[in-house]
């Protein structure tokens, strides 16, 4: 009789020393060799998390969607420059995604441009829970 996994364990079965499949580069998955870019491609799938309240690879398997080059659908109300930092960090040539020096400045650029709007604004943008503040039109 086959035994039933518990939770815990299937959690576990799904983590490697490279991190869950969900958040894993291309060049990783297919075993390529990798550098810290596969983790800014990481680093973007997590920011996309935060962005929408949602864990990537619960409805699908993301990796198996990354080497098909297809990616996460990025809300239409995102900021304009988090979508393109996310764009960016998705990108299937490694080289071609930014160093986190630079992810570093263009979020600090978006956080003061959000900053800098006016008191009303943000307290009406900041009841839509973490990250609502890049979305656009709340």
């Amino acid at each position: 009789m086959k035994k039933k996994k518990s939770k815990e364990r299937r959690w576990l079965e799904r983590w490697t020393t490279m991190g869950e499949k969900e958040r894993r580069a291309e060049g990783v998955i297919e075993h390529k060799p990798y550098d810290h870019k596969a983790d800014v491609f990481s680093f973007g799938i997590v920011l996309w998390e935060l962005l929408t309240c949602k864990l990537a690879g619960w409805h699908v398997d993301l990796a198996s969607l990354g080497i098909l080059g297809l990616r996460p659908t990025i809300p239409k109300t995102t900021h304009p420059k988090l979508t393109e930092l996310l764009e960016r960090c998705w990108q299937h040539d490694p080289t071609l995604r930014p160093d986190f020096s630079e992810i570093l400045g263009i979020l600090q650029h978006i956080a003061k441009e959000v900053g800098d709007e006016s008191d009303d604004r943000r307290k009406e943008r900041s009841s839509g829970g973490f990250l609502s503040v890049l979305r656009r039109g709340h």
